[in-house]
Order: structure tokens, then sequence, then C-alpha cells
């Protein structure tokens, strides 16, 4: 199988400016999370890191190679609902809220 590492980090943790508002929605679709950025390279988690064209976009929006990992997909859609929430508060960093697989979480 798939020699990546598997991912869920507490929202805390993410970089979040690495998802802005013009990002979310293809991050929703593919369902994707930029977790970090070292030099030039952008680690992603992926829900599913085998759909043909995730690897493809995340590269497109992050302008950079990245460096993949997995996570389930409703963690990865409650980060971005964390990561919403506080871009419509005018947050971008607040530890005091984690997101948690499975509760604001969507499903595709």
């Amino acid at each position: 199988l798939l020699d990546l590492p598997k991912v869920e980090p507490p929202l805390s943790e993410i970089d979040q400016s690495l998802t802005d508002r013009t990002r979310l929605k293809a991050c929703r679709e593919h369902s994707l999370l930029a977790l970090s950025r070292k030099d030039y390279v952008v680690r992603v988690a992926f829900a599913d890191p085998l759909a043909a064209d995730s690897r493809h976009v995340a590269e497109a929006l992050f302008q950079c190679p990245v460096e993949p990992a997995i996570a389930r997909r409703t963690h990865i859609h409650a980060c971005l609902d964390g990561i919403e929430r506080r871009q419509r508060n005018g947050r971008h960093e607040d530890s005091s809220t984690t997101a948690t697989a499975g509760t604001t979480a969507t499903t595709n």
C-alpha cells in the first residue's frame, strides 16, 4: 500500500495562512488540507492521495511541490470548517479551538 504518513493534527498546529478564502473551495472539492510549508514545499493532507488530479490541484493552488500525507476526509473538512470560521471572525490563530474529526465535518 501507500507509504505516506497518516496525520490528524489539531487546527492549532495547521498553518492557516496557506488556506485563504480563495483556496477553501478547491480544498473542499478535492478534500485536501495544507498543513505546513518548509522551504519551497507544502505538506498537504489528502483524503484520497490516489485521486488522479488531487496532487496537481494542490501544486497549482500552492504554486510549489507538495509533500503528501493522508488524513480522514471528516478531519480535513472539520479543519476547513474551523479555518473558515476563523476567517469570518477575522482571526487566523487561536490555539484554544481545535478541530476534531466528526464534530462539524461534512462528507462527500
